[in-house]
């Protein structure tokens, strides 16, 4: 079963905004209203994270919290990353007005598109309304390339600290992890520790090749064994959970897909002892220069 920890425990960056804005607002329901999200979701955010690193952030004396002394040592660290995150898109905010820019082009893959760039365009557009967003899906090889050519300001992907070239800069915003994705009823729904033999004996839903982005998914997949008869052309992942509600298959993604989603009929299984975590990121050019004045 999808464990109300498994939400919020690979994500981070979230558990620590949750944090942060808890202790700059003096609330959990205050933080709740700055997150625009509900109260139960920014509780679970700071519980998860309380879980994970095997400490009381806060002490709680009813109804109040104040943080304890390790709780004080982790908002000095958690401040600098969350700042980190919240001033890369207020910097490029400024760019742009200050330029008088009319457009900004941007390049991710499906999971970039429909997961996290909704909120930063969101967020951009409240302050730069007249902006055009040119937003394009494209692999990362292709990304790397337009980047590299100046023919994009920036992209969105999951980066392996090797693959990363030398003239590019690459600021993480999320951590994710794999799972294995399930109906609730499926056979191996039930079992805590499942490995890829059990796997390998149900059909896998699997995404466009030229589309993957999860590191040794090929080697791995191939080496056990796994079954795909269905191919899918420039497919996404929403596409896979509906052929895995319908009950045809499994499938392997990333638990980014059921962020804040409750479904009553599909159940994440952590896979990461097989497969490592996706660290998303924004991608820029060093030393990229706009108009005579460098970003960032």
């Amino acid at each position: 079963m999808l464990s109300k920890q498994f939400y919020y425990k690979k994500n981070r960056i979230q558990q620590l905004r949750g944090f942060y804005y808890t202790v700059q607002s003096g609330s959990i329901s205050a933080a709740a209203r700055i997150m625009k999200l509900s109260q139960a979701a920014v509780t679970l955010q700071i519980q998860s994270l309380e879980r994970d690193l095997g400490i009381d952030i806060f002490t709680r004396e009813g109804r109040k919290i104040k943080l304890s002394r390790v709780g004080k040592m982790l908002y000095a660290q958690a401040s600098y990353h969350v700042h980190g995150i919240e001033d890369l898109f207020e910097s490029f905010s400024k760019f742009v007005k200050n330029n008088k820019l009319n457009s900004v082009d941007v390049a991710s893959n499906h999971v970039g598109i429909s997961y996290i760039l909704p909120k930063y365009i969101k967020k951009f557009k409240d302050q730069n309304p007249t902006v055009n967003f040119r937003i394009r899906n494209l692999s990362k090889a292709e990304c790397i390339k337009r980047l590299l050519n100046d023919e994009i300001d920036m992209f969105v992907y999951p980066m392996i600290p090797h693959e990363l070239p030398d003239e590019l800069e690459f600021i993480p915003i999320v951590t994710y992890h794999p799972i294995l994705l399930i109906r609730r009823d499926h056979p191996l729904a039930k079992k805590k520790n499942i490995t890829l033999k059990e796997m390998a004996k149900f059909e896998l839903i699997r995404i466009d090749p030229k589309l993957i982005t999860l590191f040794s998914f090929e080697e791995v997949t191939k080496a056990h064994g796994f079954k795909s008869t269905i191919e899918f052309e420039m497919s996404d992942w929403e596409i896979l959970k509906k052929f895995v509600k319908a009950g045809v298959g499994i499938a392997i993604i990333s638990d980014i897909v059921l962020e804040g989603e409750l479904e009553n009929e599909l159940i994440g299984k952590s896979i990461t002892k097989y497969f490592p975590e996706m660290i998303y990121g924004i991608l820029i050019k060093k030393g990229k220069i706009f108009d005579g004045e460098k970003f960032f």
